[in-house]
């Protein structure tokens, strides 16, 4: 079965609809990935990018945000590295104004029963949160 690698342009497009006809052509690729046609890949690196493009330059809210990644997080058909704690940390990104990388790093230390080794002050307000 074929793969696509997807970029964070690719979610732009198909979330904002600024571009039509790339929009379009996402959301064909979308339903053949549906169809089980061909495999969408989203590696974890793609999360923060999109996150930060829809927060920082599209200037959605944090609660926004999350609820606009969380929806590509919760569509079954995309193959998604690190899920499970990609949703935990959307469900923690508008509950703090932290880096989602640094959520990220705090919840998976957590799954592992590990710590995070830091000295930013930041991962204390998250410690909170667990």
């Amino acid at each position: 079965m074929k793969k696509l690698y997807a970029d964070t342009n690719t979610f732009l497009r198909f979330l904002l609809q600024d571009n039509v006809k790339q929009a379009e052509i996402a959301e064909k690729k979308f339903a053949l990935a549906k169809e089980k046609k061909l495999r969408v890949i989203i590696i974890s690196e793609i999360i923060p990018e999109l996150t930060y493009v829809l927060s920082g330059v599209y200037k959605l809210s944090r609660v926004e945000t999350a609820k606009q990644v969380a929806n590509i997080l919760k569509t079954p058909y995309f193959d998604i590295k690190h899920r499970d704690t990609w949703d935990k940390v959307m469900d923690l990104y508008p509950q703090v104004n932290i880096d989602v990388v640094d959520i990220f790093l705090a919840v998976r230390a957590n799954e592992e029963g590990g710590e995070v080794f830091s000295f930013d002050k930041d991962f204390e307000k998250i410690a909170r949160l667990f």
